[in-house]
This record gives C-alpha cells, sequence and structure tokens, in this order.
C-alpha cells in the first residue's frame, strides 16, 4: 500500500473540475512503473476472475487512474453509467485518507421507476475512505453515488472501471486538460494549491468554449 502511495506521490496530475467535479485525477494510462504493473495485475490477475465469477459475465478491459481530493474538494451525486461506454464496474481502492477529513463514499437506493423518492435522496450507505480499502460497484444508471467533501488532509485513491469485453477503455477516457500537471510532493500548502489548481483549469476551460 505504501508503495502504490509513493508512486501516486510522484505521479503527474491534473486539475478536474466540471459541474459536479473539483478534484485532481491522473492521466488514464499510468506514467509510474509500479502503477502500470498494478494495474496490469488487476486487469488480468485472480480478482478479476472472482469479480466475473460474482458477476457471472466476463468483463473485458480496465482502466485505472488515480484521484487526488484536497480539503474543499467533493464529487457531487451521480451515476457513473453512459449509453454506449461499456462501463460493467466501478473500483475504488483508497491509499491515504484522514479519518475525520471529510471525502466518505454516500451510496444512494435506486428510485422506484416513478422518479426520486424521500428515501432515494437520502444516502443508504457512507463508507470511510479508509486506507487499503476497496470498493466495488456494478455501473448502471440507478447506482448513483457521491463523494463528500474533503475537509482535512487529502483523499487519495485508485479507481476506474472494468468494461465489458470489446470496448477499448482508453477509447472512453477524456484527456488531460492543456494545464500544467502537479505531483503531490509538490503540494507543500495543499488548500491554497488546491485553489490555484482549480482556477487554472476554470480559465483553461473557458478559453477552450
Amino acid at each position: 500500500l505504501e508503495t502504490l502511495a509513493t508512486a501516486v506521490a510522484a505521479e503527474p496530475h491534473w486539475p478536474l473540475v466540471d459541474e459536479i467535479t473539483t478534484a485532481m485525477a491522473s492521466a488514464p494510462s499510468p506514467v509510474h512503473p509500479e502503477l502500470k504493473a498494478f494495474a496490469e495485475l488487476l486487469a488480468a490477475g485472480p480478482l478479476r476472475q472472482q469479480l466475473e465469477e460474482i458477476c457471472g459475465a466476463p468483463l473485458g478491459g480496465l482502466l485505472l487512474r488515480s484521484y487526488v481530493y484536497l480539503p474543499g474538494a467533493s464529487l457531487l451525486p451521480h451515476a457513473d453509467y453512459r449509453r454506449g461506454l461499456g462501463r460493467a464496474l466501478a473500483l475504488i481502492i483508497y491509499l491515504r485518507a484522514d479519518p475525520a477529513g471529510g471525502g466518505e463514499l454516500l451510496l444512494y437506493p435506486p428510485s422506484d421507476g416513478d422518479g426520486p423518492t424521500d428515501e432515494a435522496t437520502q444516502p443508504a450507505a457512507f463508507i470511510k475512505a479508509k486506507p487499503g480499502r476497496m470498493v466495488v460497484m456494478q455501473v448502471g444508471p440507478d447506482s448513483v453515488h457521491e463523494v463528500a467533501e474533503v475537509t482535512a488532509g487529502a483523499r487519495v485513491s485508485l479507481a476506474g472501471w472494468f468494461y465489458t469485453p470489446g470496448v477499448d477503455p482508453l477509447g472512453t477516457a477524456a484527456q488531460p486538460p492543456p494545464t500544467p500537471a502537479h505531483t503531490l510532493t509538490s503540494l507543500s500548502a495543499p488548500r491554497l494549491v488546491s485553489e490555484e489548481l482549480c482556477d487554472a483549469a476554470r480559465e483553461a476551460t473557458a478559453n477552450q468554449t
């Protein structure tokens, strides 16, 4: 776990800011050798076989990247499902988190088919970002989840999707924005840097429109 955390700290990251996200993410394809080897192990190792047995269906390729949530960062309620993308399972592996620093994963119950109910708008489960914990979710329109705002420290994870067979994961991934990359080892003032990175991402987005 420490080896992976160290590798993520050296991995280039870019601001990821849109309608639901304020965070930092690495490129869709890992650069650090340790991360590349780990992604390859997950994609073809015993875990994949176990997940296929649980799902009762074969899985295709894996897209795995690192995500960093600094103070103030969050991910609003959403589902990873997108028609035609072929995402089958979502995978999260926590590498670093502060016990009282927010960043919990909130899972919402499915709606009853007639629109959101009071129960569907309240989280059904809270999963703490505990280092070493892995969360696997089936991807579907009703697989709604959220990342609570980080209030202290950093929430660092490896996350991505197993795809259905025949889908090229890299062909579905958005590429990093044209803003400078940063590494965790350069974040000496997390809150200040987080705000600066978000401002840079918003400026880059504005320049593209």
